[in-house]
């Protein structure tokens, strides 16, 4: 039989003998491991994260060189998951620390038993010790269900500036729930100086704490405000676009009638110089007609015709809808100084006529529903369009509201794929 090496065996129960490349410096071993890793797992964070725990169970060197990166990204699917997060952060108190991204899902924030103030306390006990325990995190994403949650943050978390306060690096957030108070995201950004980035996946309303609200109210910086759909009034928009001078990127709705827009635009307004992409869409039905709605008889142009004068220098993205865009206003916006803008969205329908206006703008013609708006004006002149020079940098015009089948191949659609063609611009129909 032959002789036996006996090997060292380190606290943790793993050999060291066996494995002499742990000796080498920490970053060189780093390296090493975390390109193994990477030939080792199939290309997704979850296969990753499996190969780099296992071998941070190799020894002490490759746990210290990896621990990191293995937590760098923590995601959590399910309550389960997210219970055995936290027994685990609270078994090894560092381990928080490096948690830089945080996905964490709660299918259902109510117990199958409703009422059970157990459950209630069980999934919202976790969810604390986790954000508690993550200090360190820079981008966090919160999905609560079901659809018909109501209030899902406060039911879970009770006391938000407490659950939030110790995020003080956070600087991306995402909440994807049935619905979110105005008051209730007032008490998250107060505490949170440092997010860049708030995208609301979520119907936000506004109540009578949300009127309680001014200028005092402390609030982050932003250069990504993306609220998906709101029930918000003007003062609400107002609130939340005071001061963000620094903002890149505004996607949300506005409301849809009169004062309202007239006062939500204004605010927008005055943040407008600098954005690079702007996509507003309307929060409340719109009017039957939408051009009269929008537009003061003392004035001709609809409230959106002044934010983009502004905006118009620095925007790279910029989406159209009819109701604050109408037929009466496209020659103007479409004649803005647009030198930048790379991909540009309509609202193409018959009633809009903004493929028409469009066509015209880049030197060429498009039709109005099935019939020609201007026969003269869809002839595709290359000269005309590279004299005006209008929109020089334009990639891709995105055309959404109407059937792919019908526009893209009628007679209309032909020749206005024909003026992108000309300016090689990408023509997509959604």
């Amino acid at each position: 039989m032959p002789p036996t090496k006996k090997l060292k065996v380190d606290k943790g129960g793993s050999s060291t003998a066996q494995h002499p490349f742990t000796r080498l410096p920490a970053e060189v071993l780093r390296a090493i491991l975390l390109d193994a890793a990477q030939q080792t797992s199939k290309r997704d964070w979850t296969s990753l994260q499996q190969v780099l725990l296992a071998l941070c169970s190799i020894s002490k060197a490759t746990r210290a060189a990896l621990l990191a990166e293995a937590y760098f990204h923590v995601e959590n699917k399910d309550i389960r998951a997210l219970t055995l997060l936290a027994r685990s952060l609270k078994r090894h108190s560092g381990l928080g620390a490096h948690v830089k991204e945080l996905s964490i899902s709660i299918p259902n924030v109510y117990s199958l038993e409703l009422g059970s103030k157990k459950a209630k306390n069980w999934k919202g006990h976790s969810l604390k010790h986790v954000l508690a325990a993550c200090t360190s995190i820079q981008r966090l994403t919160l999905v609560l269900g079901p659809a018909n949650a109501s209030s899902p943050l406060t039911y879970l978390l009770c006391d938000l500036t407490a659950a939030f306060s110790p995020l003080s690096k956070l600087a991306k957030i995402h909440i994807d729930a049935s619905e979110l108070w105005m008051h209730e995201l007032a008490s998250i950004l107060a505490v949170l100086p440092s997010v860049r980035s708030l995208d609301i996946d979520a119907l936000l309303r506004g109540d009578t704490h949300t009127n309680r609200l001014d200028s005092s109210t402390q609030r982050p910086s932003l250069e990504m405000l993306k609220v998906k759909k709101n029930s918000l009034a003007s003062q609400h928009v107002a609130w939340l676009l005071e001061g963000q001078s620094a903002l890149k990127k505004v996607e949300m709705a506005f409301p849809g009638g009169g004062q309202e827009t007239k006062r939500s635009f204004s605010a927008l307004e005055k943040v407008a110089r600098g954005l690079k992409s702007i996509k507003i869409s309307s929060s409340w039905p719109p009017p039957k007609t939408p051009a009269t709605t929008t537009t003061s008889p003392a004035e001709n142009d609809p409230p959106l015709v002044s934010v983009l004068k502004r905006a118009a220098p620095s925007l790279l993205e910029l989406s159209l809808v009819s109701i604050f865009a109408p037929p009466s206003s496209l020659d103007k916006i479409f004649s803005l100084p647009f030198d930048r803008l790379k991909k540009l969205e309509i609202e193409d329908t018959a009633q809009s006529g903004m493929r028409v206006a469009l066509g015209k703008a880049l030197g060429g013609g498009g039709g109005e529903g099935g019939e020609c708006a201007d026969e003269d004006a869809m002839d595709v002149d290359e000269e005309e369009g590279a004299e005006e020079g209008r929109m020089p940098q334009l990639e891709e015009v995105v055309s959404f509201g109407t059937k792919r089948g019908n526009l893209a191949t009628s007679e209309t659609g032909k020749k206005f794929n024909q003026v992108c063609k000309s300016r090689k611009v990408r023509w997509v129909v959604q």
